[in-house]
This record gives structure tokens, sequence and C-alpha cells, in this order.
């Protein structure tokens, strides 16, 4: 890491902003690690910003006031596209399996029913088979 790259990485980090990107090397690592443990440790670090902290008071104070305008958020939500894919998915599977009911029931029902047929045991016969080599049972397991 240049002295550059690392100048740039503890001003973001002193300045509570997201460090930006490049390609680190081995030894980029144990300096970065140590910046943020120093970071970490400076009086406060632990605590939230007290922007954040009033923001998120004006926010939770017009939600509570203001029931109406929950419901208004609320109900007009975006839809994410894994929703939208998850739904999809859930109708297509639905159809085809209506389809598979519908072709079962109504056209079975139309058939005549198989011919029962009595089942015959067979004594059959028992045949003993080569051990396996070493090599035959990791290529089995192999796949």
């Amino acid at each position: 890491m240049t002295r550059r790259r690392i100048g740039a990485f503890l001003e973001d980090l002193l300045r509570n902003r997201r460090p930006r990107l490049f390609a680190a090397r081995a030894d980029d690592v144990a300096a970065m690690r140590a910046a943020i443990g120093l970071r970490a440790a400076l009086p406060g670090a632990s605590f939230p910003r007290s922007e954040f902290v009033a923001e998120l008071h004006h926010r939770l104070t017009e939600e509570l006031t203001d029931p109406a305008a929950e419901e208004v958020a609320t109900g007009g939500r975006r839809v994410s596209r894994r929703v939208l894919l998850t739904g999809a998915i859930v109708a297509a599977a639905s159809a085809v399996v209506g389809a598979v009911v519908d072709h079962e029931l109504v056209t079975s029902a139309s058939r005549p029913a198989a011919a029962q047929s009595e089942l015959v045991a067979d004594p059959g016969t028992w045949t003993r088979s080569p051990p396996a080599r070493r090599w035959q049972l990791e290529r089995s397991c192999a796949s």
C-alpha cells in the first residue's frame, strides 16, 4: 500500500466515511486491521453519531403521532424483484399442479380401469460377485 493509499484509508476511517475500494495486498491487510483497531479504540467509537440519533428520534416521533401516514407509507411500498419472482414461480407451479390434477382426475375417470392381475412370486437366484478392488471403491465414492 502506498503512503497515499494509507493516508486516504486513515482519513476515511477517522471521518467515519466508507473507505474507497482498492486491490489490497497481503501486507496491506495488516496495516488496514491496525487502522481499524485504532479507530475502534477511540473514546466514544461504540456510540452512535448524534446526527443519527436526532434523525431517528424525529422519524419515530412522526410515525407515532400520525398513524395515517404509516398506513399511506405501507400501501405505497415498492415490491422487490425477489417477491415478484417468488409470486410468479408459485403461480406457475400452482398452474402446473392444477393441470396435472385435472388431467389425471377428469381423463382417468373417462378411461376404463386397467385389468387387475394377480401378482406371482418369483423365487429368484442369488449370484456371487467378485470382491471390489480399492480403485473401484474410490472411483464409485468420487462420483
